[in-house]
């Protein structure tokens, strides 16, 4: 078994949301929030349930990074039709029409992180990163 995955993890991530913060931030977004928009480009019209269930991520930070791109007008929040209770979330025009920058961030920031791989390799720790990530459940924990 590989050692010190979460060292190496760390790293990895580190570097790459760097990078991607220094291009988010020319268009006025972040590394914390640009995937939202990727995300809302490929399923519109989600709740923010659906974010916090499918990002892994608090309901207090997606709180906080919806109402920060619907106050900068990436994203529009409206009242479902049929569910009052709910909310849908749906890219304004100025999120569509930074999307194509974004893929173009995100194809650079790819490249340079598996530079040092050769093709095959980047595709397999691709397609092994994703596994990891999608079958890594919080309630495996276990106490030392």
């Amino acid at each position: 078994m590989v050692k010190e995955v979460d060292k190496y993890a760390s790293i990895f991530n580190n570097k790459v949301r760097r990078e991607l913060n220094y291009h988010c931030e020319q268009l006025g977004l972040s590394e914390s929030n640009y995937f939202y928009l990727k995300f809302l480009a490929e399923t519109p019209g989600i709740s923010q349930n659906y974010f916090i269930a499918s990002l892994h991520r608090e309901q207090s930070v997606v709180t906080r990074q919806i109402n920060r791109l619907v106050q900068d007008g990436w994203i529009d929040k409206k009242v479902s039709a049929t569910d009052h209770r709910r909310s849908e979330l749906y890219l304004t025009e100025k999120g569509q029409g930074v999307l194509k920058k974004l893929a173009a961030i995100t194809a650079l920031v790819d490249e340079h992180a598996l530079a040092g791989l050769t093709s095959t390799e980047a595709e397999t720790f691709a397609h092994l990163l994703k596994k990891a990530a999608l079958s890594y459940s919080v309630e495996k924990y276990t106490d030392l």
